[in-house]
């Protein structure tokens, strides 16, 4: 409204209206995503003789690009060309909108465009672009833009260092961005600890163990401090190549020269690295030299130990750890609480499973529906149906709902069960629902109709399948219900089923390369032997 009301009185009253009127109105409507009569008032005050100051026009700029409108921010720039020259720090703006726009070619050419207007690109101009083109893997250009860059005197900044560094890090191109690093290094620049873990993850990937090892001494003369991404990088790196003891080695070597402990930041991969190699003993007394010391673990510390001591065996050590991890104040998240649970399901220790189920609804970290799924896949494989249905009545209780996930498992345990006919109920609800029956519930389904002999049921049920529906699963119940077909003398039934697969694309069973029609074939093929065997008979 306000916008309209200056248009007016600037158009037919002729008022005057100054650039600090409009840079707020021209706020206030960038606020409200009024983008176009932001232009149109900007244009309109420009031909009417307002004069703008640079922080006016950068607004106007920086809004457009800001909204994902960087051709209109280029476009206003070109049509006012003859009103205003732009400042390097209105192609900042642009340069800046294109990149994020993934338009890092386009932003290029800005570059050039501003070098033919003799408009000098300072630092972050380059930084900007070299950025852009590094997040797009223009890697060649990018190194061209930095050798630019320094021909044209313009000196580069850490970040500017440390952009092309990651990226050659990432990209595999260790030696160079190692060389890139010591040309920082000679000119007194500092790093920071993210430009070196990338360097420290560059190097493990290209299995040069030993030099990754250095550089983390190199770090420290740098003044630099490993972090926990840092630590676990180089855990990460070594348990690639087979290589904990060596890492746990490297580790135990820093805390003997620390006088016995070592930093909070190095303890997470630390205890990773030891837990992976199986040596939960040490584990288990590090985490107390870690409290001794004053720090006590974070949440995904105490996670994957918990993690791991379960998946040894050890449940009473990974349940006094979750005890030990409320004690100290450390909140448990679902996280936590589902892996435990998950894997005491896997291994039937369904009584302390429900256990922490109700601790969590108490400590205020409710079941997910992911944590709900573990249960009942676990008591549905022991064939605890009673339980399953208990789960179920507590999920509805807690308002989770129930995802296509948690029915295919409950119809496989009733399948198993020989509840065949309450699977099917339960599969006609599924297809009720919205999210519908995946690939999975369909193989399920099918593949229990044909072992009970109930082959029409399981033919329609194919025939009455969402066409969008597909997988490896469809492709080996269909096998299996082609090849039951056969054995029950139904050679047009099983055809039938054939020439749909082909429409559906389901063509193949479990090993990849046995077509369904050859399971027909081969069925014919033995009928007529047979059939020639017995007329030799008689």
């Amino acid at each position: 409204m306000a916008a309209k009301l200056l248009e007016r009185s600037v158009v037919e009253a002729g008022a005057k209206v100054d650039s600090q009127a409009f840079t707020l109105l021209a706020t206030k409507l960038f606020r409200r995503s009024k983008f176009s009569e932001v232009v149109r008032l900007f244009t309109l005050l420009a031909s009417r003789g307002v004069v703008y100051g640079e922080t006016t026009y950068k607004l106007v700029v920086d809004g457009l690009c800001g909204a994902g409108m960087a051709n209109q921010a280029l476009e206003l720039v070109r049509e006012l060309s003859g009103v205003y020259t732009p400042t390097v720090f209105i192609y900042n703006g642009i340069i800046t909108g294109l990149c994020r726009a993934s338009r890092v070619m386009d932003a290029y050419k800005v570059l050039e465009k501003m070098v033919e207007e003799s408009i000098v690109p300072n630092v972050f101009t380059y930084t900007i672009l070299l950025n852009g083109l590094c997040r797009s893997n223009k890697t060649k250009l990018a190194r061209e833009v930095f050798q630019e860059m320094k021909r044209n005197g313009c000196k580069p900044n850490p970040i500017t260092y440390g952009t092309l560094i990651q990226h050659l890090s990432r990209a595999g191109e260790i030696d160079e961005a190692l060389r890139v690093m010591i040309e920082q290094r000679s000119l007194e620049l500092p790093t920071d600890v993210i430009t070196c873990t990338t360097i420290v993850g560059g190097l493990c990937k290209a299995s040069r163990l030993d030099d990754a090892l250095k550089f983390m001494e190199e770090m420290r003369q740098m003044g630099v401090r490993p972090n926990e991404v840092t630590y676990s990088n180089l855990v990460h790196g070594f348990r690639q190549h087979g290589e904990l003891d060596r890492v746990i080695r490297f580790f135990e070597e820093e805390k003997a020269r620390k006088g016995g402990s070592l930093e909070a930041a190095a303890y997470p991969g630390y205890l990773d690295a030891l837990c992976k190699a199986g040596y939960l003993d040490r584990a288990r007394k590090s985490v107390e030299e870690l409290r001794q010391s004053g720090v006590v673990p974070d949440v995904v510390t105490y996670s994957m130990l918990i993690n791991t001591f379960a998946r040894a065996g050890q449940f009473d050590a990974s349940l006094e750890l979750l005890e030990d991890m409320r004690r100290n104040g450390v909140k448990p998240d679902v996280v936590t609480y589902s892996t435990l649970i998950n894997v005491l399901c896997k291994e039937r220790k369904f009584q302390d499973a429900f256990r922490l189920l109700e601790l969590m609804e108490a400590a205020g970290s409710p079941p997910n529906v992911v944590t709900y799924n573990s249960v009942m896949d676990g008591l549905c494989k022991s064939g605890k149906m009673d339980e399953v249905h208990r789960v179920y009545e507590m999920m509805l209780k807690s308002r989770c709902s129930p995802d296509v996930v948690t029915y295919s498992i409950i119809m496989n345990g009733l399948s198993k069960a020989g509840m065949l006919d309450s699977a099917v109920k339960l599969f006609e609800l599924i297809k009720s629902s919205r999210e519908g029956p995946d690939a999975a519930a369909y193989s399920m389904v099918i593949t229990s109709l044909c072992r009970a002999g109930k082959l029409e049921e399981a033919c329609g049920m194919y025939h009455g399948m969402e066409v969008t529906v597909a997988g490896d699963n469809i492709c080996r119940a269909l096998a299996g219900l082609v090849a039951a077909l056969c054995d029950a003398k139904r050679t047009d039934s099983a055809r039938r089923i054939v020439e749909v697969a082909r429409e559906r694309g389901h063509r193949v069973t479990k090993s990849g390369d046995t077509d369904l029609a050859k399971i027909v074939e081969d069925h014919l093929l033995e009928s007529k032997e047979e059939h020639a065997d017995a007329e030799w008979k008689a």
